[in-house]
């Protein structure tokens, strides 16, 4: 039998989305954010058609906060022309490479918002633009 909190975290573990760059990805640098977070692109994941772009990101705090997460990996739609993104599928990891949380966004949820200066986002935008 499985001891109840056994169980409890079994089904509490988060699963990476589907299509998730292997941890032998290689990631290219894209920048640093004004708070320190540094940026890397799977460039052979990088899908382009016209102004738009889909790629993975990473993204690494300056250090570790209180929530435990030492890398996120984002499923990004960039517009180029229009410097909007719309974020498909994400996972959090711990400095372990634990999955912390993950996900993926349906289609009908999905926004495209302006990217704002100085972010990540940013970073990742003019990496892949």
């Amino acid at each position: 039998m499985i001891a109840p909190l056994t169980a409890l975290l079994f089904l509490l573990q988060a699963t990476p989305p589907a299509g998730l760059p292997g941890e032998g990805e290689a990631w290219d640098p894209a920048g640093t954010a004004a708070s320190g977070e540094r940026v890397a692109v799977a460039r052979n994941s990088l899908q382009r058609e016209g102004s738009k772009i889909a790629v993975w990101t990473k993204s690494e705090p300056a250090a570790v906060g209180d929530d435990g997460v030492a890398a996120t990996v984002r499923h990004w739609r960039f517009d180029c022309t229009a410097r909007t993104a719309e974020l498909d599928a994400f996972a959090t990891y711990d400095q372990f490479g634990g999955v912390l949380d993950a996900g993926t966004i349906a289609p009908t949820d999905r926004r495209a918002a302006p990217v704002a200066a100085g972010t990540a986002d940013e970073a990742s935008l003019r990496a892949v633009c």
